[in-house]
């Protein structure tokens, strides 16, 4: 037979598990806390993909259930499951790129604001300036040679010219 515990051993015994009732509800609260974190970060995620979907070009899956009419052609050459126009539409739809057109943005911004009609133009400022213009205007004649060949010109829902963005 086991000798009885005292009155100190039982409530010591009744504080360790109220101790481990409270580390067992933290851990549910914790766990709680994480899956509230995961679903809101997969629901914002989901936004910016809705966002992106409505805003900038079609994505593959889109492109790739369209019909080969001739309006679903972008410029009424490139077909929707045609490999070229599958290519350009995934470059265009990653996210990088999209961040990549905002940096250059910024930067075009920066250099306009530095941009000055009484500067000499043989001030080595003038001719950067000069030079980066002509950057900017290549990267974004290719921006929206990409932009068309992906969702298309005027036609379609989600042409290039339908879109408030571009």
């Amino acid at each position: 037979p086991e000798p009885a515990a005292s009155g100190a051993e039982v409530i010591a015994a009744q504080a360790l598990v109220k101790m481990g009732d409270g580390v067992q509800k933290k851990r549910k609260i914790e766990s709680r806390r994480a899956q509230t974190a995961m679903i809101a970060q997969v629901a914002q995620e989901e936004e910016v993909e809705n966002r992106r979907r409505s805003i900038l070009v079609p994505t593959l899956e889109e492109v790739t259930k369209m019909e080969d009419t001739l309006w679903n052609r972008s410029l009424f050459l490139f077909s929707p499951q045609q490999p070229f126009r599958r290519w350009v539409v995934r470059l265009v739809g990653h996210p990088r790129v999209d961040q990549l057109t905002v940096v250059v943005i910024v930067v075009s911004s920066v250099v306009l604001a530095l941009d000055n009609p009484l500067n000499d133009p043989a001030d080595p400022l003038s001719e950067a300036v000069e030079i980066l213009n002509s950057v900017f205007l290549v990267f974004f004649t290719l921006e929206l040679v990409l932009k068309v060949v992906a969702s298309g010109f005027v036609f379609g829902q989600q042409a290039y010219m339908r879109r408030g963005r571009n």
